[in-house]
């Protein structure tokens, strides 16, 4: 069984080092690391080719000019000679272990996709995110950075449709339902990325979430879906804005992360 782990980077030079050093401590040995960068004018390049020694072979570096995010993973997914695809984000970093369990996981039963909780780092505390297929039908419930997909996936169904900017991983994983393919979940934390304030993002989210429920669920799911999200948002946002000026923005923020749990 082996892994091929996709990075994609535009000017990461400020996180990359964490996400290669913690592929680099996997105790499964059977990977290999590919960098697809978008042509980064910082240290980024610099920072990956200073790992080409301690990677030796696994690692793969290419860059040039893309057509964003998901064209970049699409690429990577198309360089991989791995059985199982991860995409870890530039600004993300896998637990110990957690290569180890995957492979575990695809090797023990006929998965398509193995996923696994992850860590939500925040300014103020931690918490986790429990991964669960229950409800997919109204939102993304399994965190990218800990999904884990089969090549033959992939080469069945397709990879990330560009159409989408913002959501194509949630479309990805709806569009496997749909095919039936086969969830396992690990049970366990595998990633940590760094959480988001929020911004004008959730709106275009909305937008691009109520294409999909209208095109997997139909019309009226999809309305219903994005009521909620979109009246969801606009709570959040005005939540943040009277409790940052009530409070102060750092304590309000503090209050929030300890009532998530963080």
């Amino acid at each position: 069984m082996r892994i091929s782990i996709v990075t994609v980077t535009l000017n990461s030079a400020a996180s990359l080092h964490a996400a290669m050093q913690s592929v680099l401590d996997q105790d499964d040995s059977s990977f290999e690391y590919i960098i697809v960068d978008g042509g980064s004018t910082d240290e980024t390049l610099l920072i990956a080719e200073q790992f080409r020694t301690r990677f030796g072979s696994r690692l793969r570096i290419t860059s040039e000019p893309d057509e964003g995010t998901y064209d970049a993973m699409n690429k990577g997914i198309r360089l991989a000679r791995g059985d199982v695809i991860g995409i870890l984000n530039s600004d993300d970093v896998l637990l110990s272990g957690a290569l180890a369990a995957v492979a575990s996981a695809f090797e023990s039963g006929n998965a398509d996709v193995v996923y696994g909780d992850v860590i939500a780092e925040g300014e103020f505390g931690n918490r986790v995110i429990k991964a669960t297929m229950r409800g997919m039908d109204r939102a993304m419930t399994i965190p990218h950075p800990g999904c884990f997909v089969h090549a033959s996936a992939y080469a069945r169904w397709g990879a990330f449709n560009t159409r989408y900017r913002i959501a194509a991983d949630y479309e990805l994983l709806l569009r496997f339902i749909s095919r039936n393919a086969r969830f396992v979940n690990l049970h366990q934390a595998v990633a940590r990325f760094r959480e988001g304030g929020v911004s004008s993002r959730s709106f275009a989210l909305a937008r691009e979430a109520y294409g999909i429920h209208e095109v997997y669920f139909g019309r009226a799911h999809a309305l219903r879906c994005g009521f909620v999200r979109v009246s969801a948002a606009i709570l959040l946002n005005l939540r943040k804005s009277a409790g940052s000026l009530l409070l102060g923005k750092e304590r309000y923020a503090r209050l929030r992360s300890a009532f998530r749990g963080g």
